[in-house]
């Protein structure tokens, strides 16, 4: 018997994980074809460019250094993950992203090597193209063999299922999303009487647990007259959907099928819960089960750093003059410093001391900040078209460069704000897992400004916890278009 934990989102783990080999096996294709296709791409640019699949040696050489490079780096960008449910164009971005730093830093390389004169810059561009949408195609051909593959029945597994209740429907469902996982649910057993001989949206209970006697017998004979579901013998594949607390009864299925050589999953019913970037993992040899951690971290976060160094020097450059004029404003108007800094709360809930320019006549930051209304008497002229505009917000680019925040993130509110909001709205501080950003997800959709009623700071939070959950690059990018072009001025801001 191999026993592994699993969850939702793909990943199983256990000393003797029932889909470790293949997996393996499966990366390692993957890994193989995709330096493959970064060769050929190169050769067939080659020919675009030269005639002749001849290649010069230099030539040769980044060819070369191109698919190491790809061997190397590929993993980190995620690319050899499970993609089980996620969408073809997600996949798709993420191979164009890895593919796009690569050669990114190569172009860099050949600048300060000053090799860049040895080569053909139309060939790069060629290659650059011809191997995106090979990759691309790779993925897509890969994706429909395996459709194809299981639609026939081939490479799938038969899944009996132990407990009908709410999380053995909740893992049915999740394995019909994911069709190409090539998991069947096929019955359930139960030791509840009143389910047993019933049909849970279309799945038969059997009987109870004490069914699990003939998984030992001669498996993949069943009787063709045998009804649907009813014959257990091709049961691939025990996931038992018990309660943490039934602890002993779980003990007592998996000590009953020791004498089988079935794979048995159990799901803790905490992942059906609302978790944020839950996984299974190993921490000094010790398998654990991570409830809540931060959605970016290792390479994800050196990238999201980098995107961070990148636009806030970007920002500078371009509004450097603006600051300097918005500076002068604020001291001719009215007395006071020109920029007001508020103690608010960073990555891991620890405070940091956020920048912006002065737009009120106080410069509050006590235990009680009330916050900005419509014809705040607070507010100076300037402050107010600051406000509106978001102009206010430029400083925290400095905060940016200094670590404390980043370009995008769940927006940080003052201590007071917090302290009172975290009592009374469920996962209010996991928008504290990641760095708090200048903008983000919940301010480009609409919700930004004044939060007067508890649904208003409801929804921000559920955009924040939105973003979050599907981070990436591409969304960070989206997020600051957003925020150029239609994200600055807003009529709730005040």
């Amino acid at each position: 018997m191999e026993f592994s934990i699993a969850h939702p989102r793909g990943k199983f783990s256990g000393h003797n994980g029932f889909l470790k080999r293949d997996s393996e096996l499966i990366v390692i294709a993957a890994r193989t074809l995709d330096v493959a296709v970064i060769i050929v791409g190169g050769m067939v640019a080659y020919y675009l460019r030269q005639g002749t699949f001849s290649l010069a040696p230099n030539d040769e050489i980044a060819l070369l250094l191109a698919a190491l490079s790809a061997l190397a780096f590929f993993p980190l960008f995620g690319l050899y993950k499970p993609w089980r449910g996620a969408s073809l164009w997600l996949e798709a971005k993420s191979i164009l992203f890895a593919w796009l730093c690569i050669t990114a830093v190569g172009m860099v390389f050949l600048y300060f090597s000053k090799t860049g004169t040895l080569y053909s810059r139309l060939w790069f561009g060629y290659w650059f193209l011809v191997t995106a949408f090979l990759l691309i195609g790779n993925r897509l051909i890969g994706r429909s063999l395996l459709r194809l593959a299981r639609s026939k029945g081939i490479n799938t597994r038969n899944v009996l299922i132990i407990g009908a209740g709410t999380l053995g429907r909740w893992i049915r469902s999740h394995l019909e999303a994911s069709d190409s996982a090539g998991l069947r649910a096929f019955a359930y057993l139960d030791d509840d009487p009143s389910l047993q001989g019933t049909l849970i949206e279309g799945l038969p209970v059997v009987g109870g647990t004490e069914r699990l006697s003939e998984l030992g017998g001669n498996r993949g004979s069943a009787d063709k007259q045998t009804p649907a579901g009813s014959d257990l013998r091709k049961t691939d594949q025990v996931w038992i959907a018990l309660p943490l607390k039934e602890e002993a009864r779980i003990r007592q299925i998996c000590r009953f099928l020791e004498d089988t050589a079935i794979s048995v999953v159990f799901v803790p019913d905490i992942f059906a819960h609302n978790l944020l970037n839950h996984s299974v993992d190993d921490l000094g040899g010790i398998p654990v089960v991570k409830l809540r951690a931060s959605p970016i971290a290792g390479v994800s976060q050196a990238l999201k750093t980098l995107e961070d160094g990148l636009v806030a020097v970007a920002a500078f450059i371009f509004t450097g003059p603006l600051m300097l004029l918005i500076a002068a404003a604020i001291k001719l108007e009215s007395p006071g410093p020109v920029l007001f800094k508020q103690r608010r709360y960073g990555v891991d809930g620890k405070e940091i001391i956020v920048w912006k320019f002065r737009t009120m006549l106080v410069t509050e930051d006590g235990n009680r900040i009330p916050q900005a209304k419509k014809n705040d008497p607070r507010i100076t002229k300037v402050g107010a078209f600051l406000r509106r505009t978001s102009l206010d917000e430029l400083p925290q680019f400095f905060n940016v460069l200094q670590g404390r925040m980043s370009v995008v993130g769940p927006r940080p509110h003052a201590v007071a704000h917090n302290e009172q909001y975290r009592k009374i709205i469920h996962h209010y501080m996991w928008r504290h897992t990641i760095k708090p950003g200048i903008t983000g997800w919940a301010q480009v959709n609409g919700w930004r400004g004044e939060t007067d009623t508890m649904e208003k700071m409801e929804k921000r939070v559920e955009y924040d916890l939105y973003y979050l959950r599907n981070w990436s690059i591409w969304l960070d990018l989206e997020i600051i278009l957003k925020t150029i072009f239609k994200g600055f001025v807003n009529r709730n801001a005040y």
